[in-house]
This record gives structure tokens, C-alpha cells and sequence, in this order.
């Protein structure tokens, strides 16, 4: 968090500022309005992180009863978080033409316009889903890691 950086000269992990309570904070020497905002802080972090561990359950849960969602857990470097974001994230794969037109969607092919040997523009570089994009990028950073 800044106010240690800046009063303290030492920087927090975000593990160990999770781990905070007002107590630790108030034996920080740090001054009473830091502390208010460090306290308001960790409430928030607190508040937020409740909200997303419910909405992970309710997705797990919703998600296991897919046979999609098996296969994609059967792949290395997907888990249970990446799995929702994918089957989700993509809907039904029926929509698809063939497995170009989902890579595509994915933003894992290039979109060079080559003519004559020279690249003649950058084509829809912004065009597909994003959140795919992340999760596929993701998942094969955890495949080559683990």
C-alpha cells in the first residue's frame, strides 16, 4: 500500500496486505489519516474479494455440469478458473464454421494483409474477444510452466 512506501520506506506484498487487520495498522507508525484510508482500503479489498469468491462457486457450480468444461479442465494449463472464462466466453461452438474462425475469435492468428511479399497494412487486430485472447495466453504460460 502507498502510505507505508511513503512513511515507511517499505513496500507490503499483496499477500501480506490481505493478512492485515485495523490492529496491525493502527500499531503502524503511520499517521491517523493514513490509517483511516489503509483501514478504508482493506475493507474494500475485503468486501470485493467475498464477491468474487461467491461468484467463482456459483460459476464452478454452473460450469462442472458442462461436458465442455471436463474437456477443457483435461487440458494442460486449464484449470478451474480458466475453464469458466473459456466456456463461457465462447458460447456454443456450433457458431463457428471451422476451427479458423474460432482461433480467429480467439485473436491467436495473425492478421497480416501480405502482398507482393510486403505487408500492406495491420487488418482487424482488434477484432474477436479479448477475454479469449487472455485465457488462451494464460492457459499456455501455465502449460509451459507446469
Amino acid at each position: 500500500m502507498n502510505p507505508t512506501a511513503r512513511h515507511l520506506g517499505a513496500t507490503i506484498s499483496g499477500s501480506s496486505v490481505k493478512e492485515l487487520t485495523a490492529d496491525d495498522i493502527d500499531a503502524m507508525p503511520i499517521g491517523p489519516t493514513e490509517a483511516l484510508g489503509m483501514k478504508a482500503n482493506l475493507a474494500i479489498m475485503h468486501a470485493l474479494q467475498m464477491q468474487i469468491d461467491g461468484i467463482e462457486t456459483t460459476l464452478s457450480t454452473h460450469c462442472r455440469r458442462d461436458k465442455d468444461y471436463r474437456r477443457l479442465c483435461a487440458v494442460a494449463g486449464i484449470g478451474p478458473i480458466l475453464a469458466p472464462v473459456i466456456l463461457l466466453e465462447t458460447g456454443d461452438i456450433g457458431r463457428f464454421a471451422d476451427e479458423g474462425n474460432d482461433a480467429s475469435y480467439c485473436r491467436c492468428v495473425g492478421s497480416a494483409h501480405i502482398s507482393n511479399g510486403k505487408e500492406e497494412g495491420g487488418g482487424n487486430t482488434k477484432n474477436g474477444n479479448h477475454f479469449l485472447a487472455w485465457a488462451y495466453a494464460e492457459a499456455a504460460n501455465f502449460a509451459v510452466r507446469y
